[in-house]
């Protein structure tokens, strides 16, 4: 990648950091129904012992709802201010099962070394890493990586990759199919469980958003 692409996607990212909770509040419900649903983590009984890492946290609307459901999230976002928000709230709210780091994932191992001590203790541990709208922003050079420490985050056997992302259309050209869903789980050691288009509706609108599940294997 070029650190260019990069810099670039967190100023715009850092530019919404203001308006998002207000932007993307609708689309935050309809995830968490289908992460749920999807991951087949149903019951409160089985939610309580999960370890979710919210890739692509932003100012933490997921982490926000998802914090009182399970045992711990980890909480990773490129944007400073972004995480900036997010920190306002685990202290406000004091949610002392959370913990959040502004850090690219395709250059943790250039991330300050507290940040990538912390990351690295988490390897093999996380339930869940849930990506809401998220990985159809990193660069295309830095994907790879990405999908690479994404994998290594996930327990061996019975961890699991959900994401939503734009579907592919006329008005998204670069959206999601599930050719390219299965290449990008691919680079991260991953299996496709699932791969569909449904039609989420928030806002008063209606889009169709592609969603996918990976799993990794023992």
């Amino acid at each position: 990648m070029s650190g260019n692409a990069q810099e670039e996607v967190t100023r715009e990212w850092d530019a919404m950091a203001g308006e998002w909770d207000d932007m993307a509040s609708g689309y935050r419900d309809e995830f968490i129904k289908i992460l749920w649903q999807e991951t087949g983590y149903s019951s409160d009984e089985d939610r309580k012992r999960l370890v979710v890492l919210d890739f692509g946290c932003g100012t933490g609307l997921l982490t926000e709802k998802v914090q009182s459901q399970v045992a711990h999230v980890i909480s990773i976002d490129v944007a400073p201010s972004m995480i900036k928000v997010l920190q306002e709230k685990i202290k406000s709210g004091g949610w002392n099962n959370v913990e959040v780091y502004c850090a690219v994932a395709a250059h943790v191992g250039q991330a300050a070394p507290e940040i990538k001590a912390a990351l690295e203790a988490w390897k093999v541990k996380v339930d869940i890493v849930a990506c809401s709208s998220v990985l159809s922003f990193v660069p295309e050079g830095d994907l790879k990586a990405t999908m690479i420490f994404l994998g290594h985050m996930l327990k061996p056997g019975t961890g699991m990759l959900i994401h939503s992302d734009w579907s592919k259309g006329e008005d998204q050209p670069d959206g999601f199919t599930k050719e390219k869903a299965l290449a990008m789980y691919g680079m991260g050691g991953l299996q496709a469980k699932a791969t569909k288009t449904i039609t989420m509706k928030t806002g008063g609108y209606e889009m169709p958003v592609f969603v996918g599940v990976a799993t990794k294997s023992a």
